[in-house]
């Protein structure tokens, strides 16, 4: 319906109008214009451009768009961004290589140095082992380590057989030690000095350990204290550096040698640099890696079964390579890998030419080196980016659960003047509840930050706290007589608006009230929660309802319900995003104003113990 030149009234009877991306019937649908939606157009056809639209929306929903100041180059920073931990640093993109037909989504990362490696790796070493204890985070089961079938008898009365008979595993393997906290009780053993003086550990292993032959060993495994390694991430344990001086033409001589796309007179052309590729240090050590037969070849199926053994990829992981950057451009180079494709001027290969040409666009090294101190010859160390980052990862989980409950133990009695001491019961219960926070992020793909868990952690400690205990963190629910939840009946309720009030959320059945009373981190309450909890986690919390109180299911319910708005609406982006970190008003989450500034107060502190034990982002994605 026209308004005015240009602008337009949607008018439609039922379904409201499509918005497509493109000016086709078949194109994405990315979004929807309900009736009387006023908008500007231009163009012509069936389909015309959406070029504003009138009606109003809430600022603080929209995201200024963000365009690039230049597109297929590199562009190098007058000063060096420093980078901070979580914070977002690129995106995939389209990126086509020589051989594709298309532009596919792609990530190039790099972590190199042009320090002096080997020397940092020495001197950090002899500081590793100045660390207190609590520091070295990564148990070495050392290859030959033996491996005790699992039995169902096994209990810390019936322990695992210890023999040097037992398969054995094959290869040196880091342990962290939030794996090893995170196991289920009936998959660990302590089991005490005894007259022989000695203290072990025994813990239940599936999917990390293997034989020589590549069969899983899975089963009991046991570290004797004070004798078991354990290492430090700073002792760079399994570290490997090697030296990498060969030219592009002898890996690309070996590559088309091995994969077999070239005819017997090409191949024995380039016999004798393929040769010398394969007896360098670098591919020797990746046979001895990846080649378990022993049969003088690396097949691409052998490459895979090694990254599924988590002792073989770990040990790819740990090899630091110095080699000249791709991104150091030198002509003769490349133009020395024209005999080996090929290419000659009488008989160019196209493709070549242009990837030679994109190569040098590409480079950036002369642009960069001067600046921030690389090596003008381009030879640098190259680290594999995720083994690194895995390395340093605090103990390898969201929150460090030793670290956390030491430093929460010293700060508990402070978060409220008369709070009394922390029972062991009660430490018991937040090392659970911390253990299942990053059980629960690890598996998941939502994401989320320090504030986000300060202020979760804030809302158990004020709701799960039980009073005839005075336990913190408590599993039980909430505390009352059988008749105190008759206000939540809506059959026993006193008043009529009380019933109505029970009915609306779901409670129809005398002893609904009690039944449904508040149980887990958050207390959940009302048949009805309890009703779309059961739907969301696959469990039937209607007929089982104390399970919701258990933190296997309760720290899902709290940070599913906090973090969509479940409970009353709001949820914790509405309180913490980039423009506020509001803890007062974010127990309107839970519970309206009650105990509002209380709370807040926990969340500040929870705020500060997360931030030295943690790597939770301070920032906002």
């Amino acid at each position: 319906m026209p308004i005015q030149a240009g602008s337009y009234r949607v008018n439609v009877i039922n379904d409201p109008l499509v918005v497509r991306a493109e000016p086709d019937r078949h194109s994405a649908k990315i979004g929807k214009l309900p009736k009387g939606t006023e908008v500007t157009i231009s163009g012509e056809g069936d389909f015309r451009k959406l070029e504003s639209i009138t009606q109003y929306v809430q600022f603080n929903s929209l995201q200024s768009e963000r365009k690039p100041l230049a597109f297929d180059n590199v562009v190098v920073l007058d000063q060096p961004a420093p980078i901070k931990a979580g914070e977002l640093i690129g995106r995939l993109g389209p990126y086509q290589e020589c051989d594709e037909t298309a532009p596919q989504q792609k990530l190039h990362l790099e972590v190199f140095s042009d320090d002096d490696v080997e020397a940092f790796f020495a001197a950090s070493r002899v500081w590793a082992q100045r660390q207190p204890d609590k520091h070295k985070t990564w148990l070495k089961l050392a290859k030959g380590t033996p491996v005790s079938t699992h039995q169902d008898h096994i209990s810390a009365r019936l322990l695992p057989i210890w023999s040097r008979d037992n398969p054995s595993s094959d290869a040196d393997l880091l342990v962290p030690k939030s794996l090893l906290d995170g196991l289920p009780p009936e998959r660990k053993i302590r089991v005490p000095t005894g007259a022989s003086g000695k203290t072990y550990n025994w813990y239940r292993l599936e999917g990390l350990l293997y034989d020589a032959a590549g069969k899983p060993l899975d089963g009991w495994v046991r570290e004797e204290v004070g004798v078991t390694p354990w290492v430090s991430p700073w002792s760079w344990d399994g570290y490997d550096v090697l030296y990498n001086y060969a030219l592009p033409q002898l890996s690309l001589s070996y590559l088309f040698s091995v994969t077999g796309v070239l005819g017997e007179e090409s191949k024995e052309r380039l016999r004798a640099r393929a040769e010398k590729w394969d007896k360098g240090r670098m591919q020797t050590r990746l046979y001895e890696i990846i080649d378990r037969d022993r049969n003088g070849k690396m097949t691409a199926d052998e490459l895979q079964a090694a990254l599924r053994v988590p002792a073989l990829a770990q040990s790819l992981a740990q090899l630091v390579i110095l080699s000249e950057s791709e991104w150091f451009y030198r002509q003769s180079k490349w133009d020395a890998l024209d005999e080996v494709l090929g290419h000659t001027n009488s008989a160019p290969i196209l493709n070549w030419v242009a990837e030679k040409q994109r190569m040098k666009q590409l480079s950036w090294w002369d642009e960069v080196a001067g600046k921030v101190g690389l090596s003008k010859e381009g030879m640098v160390f190259h680290f594999h980016s995720v083994g690194l980052l895995s390395n340093f990862t605090k103990i390898g989980r969201l929150i460090n659960v030793e670290d956390f409950l030491q430093q929460y133990e010293q700060a508990h009695t402070l978060f409220l003047p008369g709070t009394r001491p922390l029972t062991n019961q009660s430490k018991k219960n937040l090392e659970k509840i911390i253990i299942a926070i990053n059980d629960f992020y690890e598996s998941s793909p939502q994401s989320t930050n320090i504030y986000e868990v300060s202020y979760m952690l804030a809302t158990v400690r004020h709701e799960a706290y039980h009073f005839p205990t005075r336990e913190f963190f408590s599993e039980m629910p909430e505390v009352g007589s059988y008749s105190y939840f008759n206000k939540y009946d809506p059959i026993l309720a006193q008043s009529a608006d009380l019933r109505e009030r029970a009915r609306a959320n779901g409670n129809t059945e005398e002893g609904d009230g009690y039944k449904y009373r508040g149980r887990g981190c958050v207390h959940l309450t009302w048949k009805n929660n309890y009703r779309k909890f059961s739907e969301l986690l696959s469990f039937d919390f209607v007929l089982n309802p104390d399970a919701a109180a258990k933190f296997e299911y309760s720290i899902p319910i709290m940070i599913l319900g906090m973090s969509r708005g479940l409970f009353t609406g709001r949820k914790l982006t509405d309180y913490l995003n980039p423009k506020k970190v509001d803890y007062v008003s974010s127990r309107k989450i839970i519970n309206g104003s009650d105990e509002d500034v209380l709370i807040a107060s926990y969340a500040r502190k929870f705020e500060a113990i997360l931030a030295s034990t943690s790597s939770l982002r301070a920032e906002f994605l």
